[in-house]
Order: C-alpha cells, then sequence, then structure tokens
C-alpha cells in the first residue's frame, strides 16, 4: 500500500524501526560499559600524607578507562569533588592546592 509519500508503508515504516533500533542499541552499550565500571570490584586504601607531595599511587591498578567521577576521595574525612579537588593520571590521584600536612588521612575508593 501506498501512503501519500508515494512511499509504501512498509518500507517507511521499516525504516523509522531500524533507525529506533539503532539508537536503542547505542544507549544500551552506554549503558552497559557504565553498569562494568560501577560493579566491578572495588578496592580502597588509606594513605597517609607525608607533607612532601599529594600524589598517591593506586595499586592494584584501575580498571581501563577509569576517570575522576568512579574514584571516590576523602581527605581527613572531607568527600572530595573529582572536577576540582582532584585529577587521576597514570594510575595516581593528586590531590589539588596547597600540600597536604604530614599525617593528613588520604581514603580512595576505585574499581578494579
Amino acid at each position: 500500500m501506498v501512503n501519500g509519500t508515494g512511499i509504501p508503508t512498509n518500507v517507511k515504516q521499516e525504516r523509522e524501526t531500524r533507525g529506533y533500533i539503532t539508537r536503542i542499541a547505542i544507549a544500551l552499550e552506554k549503558m552497559a560499559n557504565a553498569f562494568i565500571a560501577v560493579t566491578s570490584l572495588n578496592y580502597s586504601k588509606v594513605f597517609t600524607a607525608t607533607g612532601a607531595s599529594n600524589t598517591f599511587t593506586l595499586t592494584p591498578t584501575p580498571v581501563a578507562g577509569l576517570s575522576e567521577p568512579y574514584i571516590y576521595v576523602s581527605v581527613g574525612g572531607a568527600e572530595q569533588d573529582p572536577t576540582s579537588d582532584y585529577t587521576y593520571a597514570a594510575n595516581a590521584i593528586t590531590i589539588t592546592g596547597a600540600l597536604l600536612p604530614a599525617g593528613t588521612k588520604v581514603y580512595v575508593r576505585w574499581p578494579v
């Protein structure tokens, strides 16, 4: 059957359905990747600042592709903001700002 566009209804519907399925597949892939990152085993460690450096190496190695939002950090019991209080690169976190006083406890949790 031909509708007002001159395209058989079933062909038009098939194109719309394919586009819809493609968008769903992309969304599901993104959700699956986020789920894997969030549900990985988490490892946590309490570091003690030395007063000489604000960089702490994460071992065991975090999951590949890890970024700040998936790392939880608190300094002296205060939760840190991943967009402004610390950075992550090369399997290490660096607390931004002034050097932490020696003895300050830094709690870090990350997926492995």
